[in-house]
């Protein structure tokens, strides 16, 4: 299905015009959502009843920079979130590196003593049947044949 072509100028005239996001969807046949990403794009602001008090344009006015400051607030506490949880994921890769690391040297530490036990099993064997003979490779290289 094509999208539909918008008169985004009409749209806006509308808009200034006193029309609600509502009823600005129904008339083009497109989403809410498509009209306020548009507004956000284009930084499209309704203008103020020209009727409104200075009293209700000043509160306006304090409202609106007290939710510019929140929304800075909200960005860097998002920001943080984000950093919070790189930093999680780096540490995380790190963690199962150590841990496939220690898994490998437990293996290596099982191995090296099951050849010792295996050894010393063998030494043992040997010295009770009066025979003296070394079961480790480096030990006949230091005897002269």
């Amino acid at each position: 299905m094509a999208k539909p072509k918008i008169n985004w100028a009409d749209l806006l005239d509308d808009y200034a015009g006193g029309m609600s996001v509502s009823e600005l969807s129904r008339k083009y046949k497109i989403s809410r959502s498509a009209i306020y990403k548009h507004f956000e794009e284009k930084a499209v602001v309704k203008p103020l009843d020209p009727n409104l008090t200075e009293i209700s344009r000043i509160a306006i006015d304090d409202r609106l920079s007290r939710m510019h400051v929140l929304y800075s607030s909200l960005q860097d506490i998002q920001n943080a979130v984000e950093e919070c949880s790189a930093n999680l994921r780096r540490s995380q890769f790190q963690m199962m590196a150590l841990f496939r690391h220690m898994e490998s040297l437990r293996e290596a530490l099982s191995d090296i003593h099951d050849q010792h036990i295996k050894k010393t099993i063998a030494d043992l064997r040997s010295d009770l049947r009066g025979h003296s003979k070394p079961t480790v490779e480096n030990d006949d290289s230091d005897r002269e044949t």
